[in-house]
């Protein structure tokens, strides 16, 4: 592994309807001589900017990427003010997230959050194919740490969450985007992603 990776466990892909479970984890116990009272922490977003605001060349705390490469600088617009990953991929704000466009290159963006070692964390939101009858199916991509996943937008069920396992305490990578599937379609495909948060559970 290399210097300052953080190693995931227990990287569980569930839709809507759950598949299984992580036992939820207290993230605050006290305990007196008498009794033992729990104290139950809300669960919070730790993700900057969930909801993807603009800044005039990207996103506030999110990097982006096109195809694994990451933009430096920031990114241009193209004529109807999307911001361009690369050459047939791009990115727009939209209420409560993003829409990406690709005619097959993949447009990632990217941040670092903190875990704490044996605490259970879920990625969840809302993702779906926004393309038309004729046009590409979108993949959706994430990545956690080390662990990918690759799906269909369309199968995705519409809400989905991955539950991870800290093994140490550290920062990890939370990467999501889309790239065009491999079907009939003709055309380009588009995604939409909302409400993402990262809480600790």
């Amino acid at each position: 592994m290399k210097k300052g990776a953080v190693a995931l466990v227990a990287f569980n892909v569930l839709a809507s309807t759950a598949l299984t479970a992580i036992p939820a984890t207290v993230s605050a116990a006290e305990s007196t001589s008498a009794q033992t009272r729990s104290t139950i922490v809300t669960p919070v977003n730790t993700l900057k900017n969930p909801g993807f605001t603009p800044n005039p060349l990207g996103f506030d705390d999110w990097i982006p990427a096109y195809n694994d490469q990451v933009i430096t600088g920031g990114m241009s617009k193209d004529n109807s003010g999307s911001f361009i990953f690369g050459d047939g991929s791009t990115v727009k704000p939209i209420t409560g997230g993003v829409s990406i466009w690709s005619y097959g290159a993949k447009g990632t963006l990217t941040q670092k959050v903190h875990v704490i070692k044996g605490e259970t964390y879920r990625l969840s939101g809302n993702v779906r194919d926004a393309g038309g009858l004729l046009d590409a199916a979108a993949d959706f991509y994430l990545k956690i740490g080390d662990s990918e996943v690759r799906k269909a937008a369309k199968d995705m069920g519409g809400a989905f969450q991955f539950d991870i396992v800290a093994p140490i305490t550290g920062e990890v990578s939370i990467t999501i985007g889309m790239l065009r599937g491999g079907n009939i379609g003709v055309n380009a495909a588009t995604m939409e992603l909302t409400n993402l948060a990262f809480k600790n559970y």
